[in-house]
């Protein structure tokens, strides 16, 4: 991943939006390596601010920085649940 002016995070296959959701997500499809690695890098993004996510496929999104850090909590909490 690259961020981008604290503003602007282009994600590749790690991150995306889900518009039917209305969420951020991570794919088990697209992780290559260990989905527990992924995860941790997830919760690390959360320290960052941020308002878009730019992904290399996928949805992207804009939010509030508080409202991206929200969401970035969430998705962590879902993927800790798919260990």
């Amino acid at each position: 991943m690259l961020l981008y002016e604290n503003r602007f995070l282009f994600t590749g296959d790690h991150l995306d939006w889900d518009r039917e959701a209305e969420r951020l997500y991570a794919s088990r499809d697209h992780c290559w390596c260990s989905w527990a690695e992924q995860t941790k890098s997830m919760n690390r993004l959360a320290g960052y601010t941020f308002e878009w996510v730019l992904p290399g496929h996928g949805q992207r999104v804009q939010l509030s920085p508080e409202i991206m850090r929200l969401e970035l909590q969430a998705l962590v909490q879902r993927m800790r649940t798919q260990d």
